[in-house]
C-alpha cells in the first residue's frame, strides 16, 4: 500500500461552484479541507451559461467580481411569438463561470483551505480506521498523489467518479447535451442583447432543447444551445447542434464578422426519478452529482450551492460528533426539491420533447400577460401557481379543442357509415 502524504478532514473532489462551495463553508468552520480539481487554470472547461436570480448573490454572498453582467429583461422568441418581459430593477445576473469557481477556491484557502490544481482523481480506498485513502494523478507530472481523509465530497458533476465505483451500475439518466460560443461583437450588436437573457424555444430553433443568447461583459456574447436525448412526439431533428447555434448568429446576432474567443460543450447526466446515490458510509455527493438542476429552466448553480450547503453542515455535525451519520443530508435534499424538482422535468419533457410548435407557440402567447414578477417566480422559484387562472383557462381550451376535434371525427365516420 503506497502511503499518503498528507492528512485532511474533508477532501472535496471538483472544484466547480458546489464544489468551491462545499469547501469554503468547511473551511470556514475550522476544518482542514483539500479543494482538488482536475483542471490545470479557472479557464478550463468554462462551460455554464451562468444565468442566475439576483437573490444568488446576496445568498452565498458573492462579490461584483463573479460577475459578467446584470439583467433586468427576460425575451422568449419561439417560431412565430417574440415577447420581452421587463423588470424596474435588476432582476439577475450572468455569471462569470471562471471568475466564481476562483473566489470560492480563494475563500477556501483564505480560511485555512488547500487547492489543488492538476490533480486528476484516480481511485479511492477505504482502511481499517475508517478513512479514506485517495490517489490522484499530478498532469503536471504524471506522478500518483495520495491523501487520506475522515469524510469525501464528489463534485464531479454527471461524471459521479467518487460516489460510484468504476463499472458499478448507476440508474437511467436522460442526457442534456449543450455547446456555447463565447463571441465578441462590435457595441451596437451588443446593444440589441445587453440587459436581457434571450432564451429560443420551438422546433424552428431547436427541436429537443432550447437554445439562448447571453450578455456578459460589454461587446462580448454567450450564444449557445442544448438538446435533450429521447424521442420527439413529432420530428427528430436532422441538423447538429452546431447548425442551430449557427442559426441563431444568423437570424439573430447578424454579425459576420464577429471575434471567437472560445467554444465549450458539455453533457449533463440528470436522474428524472431521483435515483442519485446521496451517501455512501462518510462520502457524499453534491451538486450534478445528485442531479441539482432545474430542469425547466436548465439553472444548476444555485442549487448545486445550496446542496453544497448541506452536505457541509451535515459533515460538520458529524465530525464535530452530534450525528452519528450522513443520512440526514439526503433527507434534507428530498424534502427540499424532490417535489419540485419531478414537476419541473415534466413540464421540461413536455415542452422539449412532446409539444408541437404550435402549443409552444401559444403557451407563450397566454403566458404574456403575467407580471414580469410572476415570470421569474415560476423560471426560478417553482411558483407554478402564479400562473393561475390564465394556465387553466389555456388547459380548459385545450380539453374543449380535443373534445371538439374527437366529435368531429365521430360525426365524420358516423356520415361515412
Amino acid at each position: 500500500m503506497t502511503e499518503a502524504t498528507e492528512a485532511f478532514d474533508i477532501v472535496v473532489v471538483g472544484a466547480g461552484p458546489a464544489g468551491g462551495q462545499c469547501a469554503r463553508q468547511l473551511a470556514k468552520a475550522g476544518r482542514s479541507v483539500l479543494l482538488v480539481d482536475q483542471i490545470k487554470d479557472w479557464t478550463d472547461h468554462d462551460f455554464s451559461s451562468g444565468g442566475t436570480p439576483l437573490e444568488t448573490l446576496d445568498r452565498f454572498h458573492l462579490p461584483d467580481r463573479v460577475v459578467g453582467r446584470a439583467w433586468s429583461k427576460l425575451r422568449v422568441v419561439t417560431t412565430q411569438e417574440d415577447h420581452t418581459w421587463k423588470g424596474d430593477r435588476p432582476l439577475g445576473v450572468v455569471l462569470d463561470f471562471a471568475a466564481l469557481r476562483q473566489f470560492l477556491a480563494e475563500e477556501t484557502v483564505a480560511h485555512g483551505g488547500t487547492v489543488r490544481l492538476g490533480w486528476q482523481y484516480r481511485d479511492r480506498e477505504q482502511l481499517a480506521d475508517g478513512r479514506w485513502q485517495l490517489r490522484f494523478r499530478d498532469r503536471s507530472t504524471g506522478s500518483d498523489r495520495w491523501v487520506t481523509c475522515r469524510a469525501v465530497v464528489d463534485a464531479t458533476g454527471s461524471a459521479r467518479k467518487v460516489i460510484y465505483q468504476p463499472l458499478e451500475s448507476q440508474p437511467d439518466y436522460l442526457r442534456g447535451v449543450g455547446i456555447e460560443y463565447l463571441i465578441e461583437v462590435p457595441d451596437a450588436v451588443y446593444q440589441r442583447f445587453d440587459d436581457a437573457l434571450h432564451f429560443y424555444l420551438g422546433h424552428h430553433w431547436l427541436p429537443k432543447g432550447y437554445s439562448w443568447i447571453f450578455p456578459m461583459q460589454a461587446g462580448r456574447l454567450k450564444v449557445g444551445a442544448c438538446w435533450f436525448q429521447g424521442a420527439h412526439r413529432f420530428l427528430e431533428p436532422d441538423q447538429s447542434l452546431r447548425h442551430y447555434i449557427d442559426l441563431l448568429l444568423t437570424e439573430q446576432v447578424q454579425c459576420p464578422d464577429y471575434r471567437s474567443i472560445d467554444v465549450h460543450g458539455a453533457a449533463i447526466d440528470y436522474s428524472g426519478d431521483r435515483r442519485d446515490r446521496h451517501v455512501q458510509g462518510s462520502i457524499l455527493a453534491i451538486g450534478d452529482a445528485v442531479s441539482a438542476i432545474n430542469f425547466l429552466g436548465g439553472e444548476g448553480i444555485r442549487h448545486g450551492m445550496e446542496s453544497a450547503d448541506r452536505a457541509a453542515q451535515v459533515i460538520e455535525a458529524w465530525l464535530h460528533g452530534t450525528v452519528a451519520d450522513f443520512s440526514s443530508y439526503e433527507r434534507q435534499i428530498r424534502r427540499r426539491f424532490d417535489r419540485l424538482w419531478t414537476l419541473s422535468l415534466r413540464l421540461g419533457m413536455k415542452k422539449y420533447l412532446q409539444d408541437s410548435d404550435a402549443k409552444i407557440d401559444r403557451i407563450v402567447r397566454w403566458c404574456r400577460a403575467l407580471p414580469t414578477d410572476d415570470l421569474m417566480a415560476i423560471l426560478f422559484d417553482y411558483r407554478f401557481q402564479r400562473l393561475g387562472r390564465r394556465l387553466g383557462r389555456f388547459l380548459w381550451l385545450s380539453v374543449m379543442t380535443r373534445l371538439r376535434l374527437r366529435w368531429q371525427r365521430w360525426r365524420r365516420s358516423a356520415h361515412v357509415a
